[in-house]
């Protein structure tokens, strides 16, 4: 009596035990069919995706692992002209709850097309799969990326840019690599460079990309400064938005120049911060020749700051200056002249001796002053204050005290208003106080 209830409990364990290893069984069988029929059901779910979206693309799924997963011979868009194409790519996941993250796209062999409209990135296709504009302003993706032989193609509204990449890291605060840009012409705003190219390090931090490495054109030309073929070592970090700098650039330009002003053979470091309204910063140049209106100079340093607008082309700086062998031998001709048409006189000796003082003091001296420069398309002024020039004949002028001596271009009229000390190369000691109300107005003194 007592063994049938142990029978009957013994039966029904072994058909529980049956039935759930039929169970596991048909799960293992399933998962196993999943799995052998994974490719064909990943690339039904990626094409009922990209139909969803409306994108155009051809493609082979080569793996579909729990982590990663890779497509080859990639192509976004229409066949004929596709906005990207890929020799291979790899997407890594991490497998979470409520959703699962890609944690690293690996590409090779990259060729992307992209065009700037309206302040904007547009890449045909490859947009329809971009989360949706939050209307914020733009910031690099919180992404890992490990990309190689990757280059892009990015119509602007200033011209086309041809781009190549390599590196790895987030792009947000941790990318490092290399960028290599150039193109035929560029047209950014007030300015033209011809023949810009780059290749620079780039990485990330704080969503901020910064740039290290060498920056050429065969010419710069901003309004009325122009610049040939200079070449930067620029250090520059840019705003989130990509619409700010800031940085230093070391420079060697063998031209430039401002208006109808010279310099050549000009070198030094500039620093800068801004945007294309108006960046401002210090520099520290120098030139082996400059050439200021009727004024040549040999070596020429200047050593303060400046405020230059991109988009206007207006310039201007404020430092002290120096110059070696400097020729004003046109600008003191005049007063040679008045000072010769004493002949016949009784002062003519005088007027004589002083006219050839005044001629060997313009055909060469140092100089060293502070300087003011204003300059915008058509026009502008070179102020020198607290000016000291030492001739080779012996001379010492110094100007001191208000505003010094202003020369304004294209007018060529000067003003003069200071306390002028003259002595030695053949000119008796001067102590004058002079005031010009304004430029090519007679002085008062």
């Amino acid at each position: 009596m007592e063994e049938r209830p142990i029978q009957i409990r013994g039966r029904r364990w072994r058909v529980a035990r049956w039935t759930a290893l039929g169970i596991l069984l048909l799960i293992a069988l399933a998962i196993f069919l999943i799995w052998t029929q994974r490719t064909r059901i990943a690339s039904e779910y990626i094409e009922r995706e990209l139909g969803r979206r409306g994108v155009r693309a051809t493609y082979e799924v080569k793996r579909i692992g729990l982590r990663t997963q890779r497509l080859e011979n990639l192509v976004i868009g229409d066949p004929r002209k596709p906005d990207l194409t890929a020799r291979w790519v790899e997407v890594d996941l991490a497998l979470g709850w409520p959703r699962t993250r890609v944690t690293l796209i690996t590409a090779r062999g990259v060729r992307l097309y992209g065009r700037i409209e309206n302040g904007k990135l547009r890449m045909g296709d490859v947009d329809k799969l971009l989360p949706p504009p939050t209307g914020r302003p733009f910031r690099l993706p919180n992404q890992r990326i490990d990309v190689a032989d990757a280059s892009m193609r990015l119509d602007t509204p200033a011209g086309r840019v041809g781009l190549a990449i390599e590196g790895k890291g987030n792009l947000a605060y941790s990318f490092n690599g290399r960028i290599a840009a150039s193109s035929r012409r560029l047209t950014p705003g007030n300015c033209v460079l011809d023949r810009p190219n780059a290749f620079v390090a780039v990485s990330t931090k704080d969503d901020q990309p910064s740039f290290r490495g060498p920056l050429r054109a065969s010419s710069i030309a901003c309004g009325t400064l122009s610049l040939t073929q200079p070449s930067f070592a620029l250090r520059t970090t840019l705003a989130p938005a990509l619409d700010g700098w800031r940085g230093d650039a070391g420079l060697q330009v063998p031209q430039m120049r401002v208006g109808t002003q010279r310099a050549s053979g000009l070198a030094g470091r500039v620093s800068f911060n801004g945007d294309a309204a108006m960046t401002r910063g210090a520099m520290d140049v120098a030139a082996g020749a400059t050439a200021i209106e009727e004024f040549r100079t040999g070596r020429a340093s200047l050593d303060g700051r400046y405020a230059w607008s991109p988009r206007s082309g207006q310039l201007t700086v404020l430092g002290g200056g120096a110059a070696r062998n400097v020729n004003a031998s046109a600008s003191v001709a005049p007063i040679a002249d008045a000072l010769t048409s004493t002949g016949g006189t009784p002062v003519e000796p005088i007027g004589d001796a002083l006219a050839a003082a005044v001629n060997r003091f313009g055909n060469g001296f140092d100089a060293r002053g502070n300087i003011a420069l204003v300059n915008a398309p058509g026009s502008g002024a070179v102020r020198f204050e607290e000016l000291v020039a030492t001739s080779r004949s012996g001379a010492r002028l110094a100007l001191e005290g208000r505003e010094g001596v202003t020369y304004y271009w294209p007018a060529g009229k000067a003003r003069i208003n200071g306390e002028l000390a003259l002595v030695g190369g053949g000119f008796p000691a001067l102590r004058m106080s002079l005031v010009q109300p304004r430029a090519g107005s007679p002085m008062r003194g």
